[in-house]
Order: structure tokens, then C-alpha cells, then sequence
């Protein structure tokens, strides 16, 4: 599924490790495609200007995981899963030269599928994030075990050689175990796209977004406000371009 590489790349896209892939033919049960992999990441962090904290460590002492993908003897069905772990070690100091460590341990799983024919296109995905912080200063950053959960169905038709309109639901809970109460706690995303080729190398994408839910939302990005304070039902509406050389 492409949503679940484009995932994959964002995370493993700068890593230093070993990967074994393959694809294996299941004669009348079709085929499936696999990748495996291990290793870590070096990133180069700046601190943050007006910050009271200065970047002393910022490790990732391992990523692995693997992805697989089983292609039915049905024209345009694919059925996939994925896994990653990955671990995140930091350590900050304060201007009165005390520091502060924190520790991130994550496990994300996806279950995936996508049915294409002619110029019918669906697509659905679902998985869940298991993250455990841990902290030497509770009070500066707190430790936290939670697991969130995201899903998605879309779909499309080419109308046209230049023409695709389309749909696309999106639910997020940030806690599984915390299903209802303020928007803060759910964000459900029911879009409409349109997107024109214009030709071989240049597309145009319209999006209107009808937003319920401030979940996914960044307060910093929004005065600073909570997200229990933010408006509940809200819009987006983007345009998109993109050219291929």
C-alpha cells in the first residue's frame, strides 16, 4: 500500500542497517512480496531558539521491523501488514546546568489492503501505536504509557485521462482507552478530492476537509491554545501541485 511505504520511508529513509527482501510465488495462492530490516539512525539535532534546554544527547539505538504483502490470485487486490520498533534516548541540560533525561520506546503495527481495477481505486488502512516514556523529571516530562489508534478508508475513479475525483475518511483516538469526552480526544476527517493532470508531468489536487476533533492538532501552531479549547468542527481546503522530471 502506498500510505504504509510512504510510513516506512519517513522512518527508516536516514537509517544505517541491514535489510533482506524477497518475492516469493505461491502458485495458485498468488504471491508475497517481504522486507525486513534492523538497524539505527544517526540524526544531527539544533536547539530550539528561546528554549530553556540544550540538545546534550539524541540517539536512536535501534529501529527493526518488517513488511509484507500478499497478492491474491484476484487482479489489483493487495493485502498487507507492517511492524517497526524503535527506540529514542535523549538527554537535555537546563541553563542552571542540570539535566534531564527521557527515553521513548515505540511499536507501530498497520494492517493494510487496496483493491485496483480499471480505473477504480480502494484503499484501507488501520494500526495502532504503542509508546512508553520514561523520565527523569516527571514534572518537565512526564512518563507515559498509551497506545493510539489510527484507521483510514479512501477511494477514487478516473473519470478521464486528466480527471479523478474521490473520497477519503480518516478516524484518529490518540488513547484507545479514552474514546469519548472533549474533541481533544477523537479527530474524524471526511475529505473530497479533485485532481487534474494536466499533462505526463504536471498534476493539480483540490482537498475540502470537514473536521470534527482537535486531536491531531498542534496548540503551538494555534496561539498556544489547548486542545480542549480549540474549535471541535472545523475546515481545510488545499490545493496541491506536483511536477515529475
Amino acid at each position: 500500500m502506498n500510505s504504509t511505504r510512504s510510513a516506512d520511508r519517513r522512518i527508516r529513509l536516514p537509517s544505517t542497517g541491514a535489510e533482506l527482501y524477497g518475492y516469493v510465488g505461491l502458485g495458485a495462492l498468488g504471491a508475497f512480496d517481504y522486507r525486513l530490516f534492523a538497524g539505527t539512525i544517526y540524526l544531527q539535532l539544533t536547539d530550539t531558539p528561546g528554549s530553556p534546554y540544550q540538545v546534550q544527547r539524541f540517539s536512536i539505538p535501534y529501529v527493526a521491523g518488517g513488511r509484507g504483502f500478499w497478492e491474491p490470485p484476484v487482479d489489483g487486490l493487495r493485502v498487507g501488514a507492517s511492524a517497526e520498533a524503535l527506540k529514542l534516548e535523549t538527554t537535555l541540560r537546563a541553563a542552571d546546568g542540570s539535566t534531564l533525561a527521557a527515553d521513548l520506546s515505540a511499536i507501530l503495527w498497520v494492517v493494510s489492503a487496496e483493491y485496483a481495477v480499471h480505473d477504480l481505486l480502494v484503499a484501507a488502512e488501520y494500526s495502532r501505536w504503542h509508546t512508553n516514556t520514561t523520565s527523569s523529571n516527571v514534572q518537565v516530562v512526564p512518563e507515559n504509557v498509551s497506545t493510539s489508534e489510527r484507521g483510514y478508508v479512501m477511494g477514487n475513479y478516473r473519470f478521464t485521462p486528466w480527471f479523478v475525483p474521490g473520497l477519503y475518511y480518516s478516524l484518529m483516538f490518540p488513547h484507545v482507552s479514552q474514546r469519548s469526552g472533549g474533541p481533544e480526544f477523537v479527530q474524524h476527517d471526511l475529505a473530497a478530492t479533485l485532481r487534474f493532470d494536466v499533462n505526463a508531468y504536471w498534476l493539480v489536487k483540490l482537498e475540502g476537509h470537514y473536521m470534527h476533533g482537535t486531536a491531531g492538532l498542534t496548540p503551538a501552531l494555534n496561539g498556544n491554545v489547548p486542545r480542549s479549547m480549540l474549535e471541535s468542527d472545523w475546515g481545510l481546503f488545499l490545493v496541491k501541485t506536483t511536477a515529475y522530471f
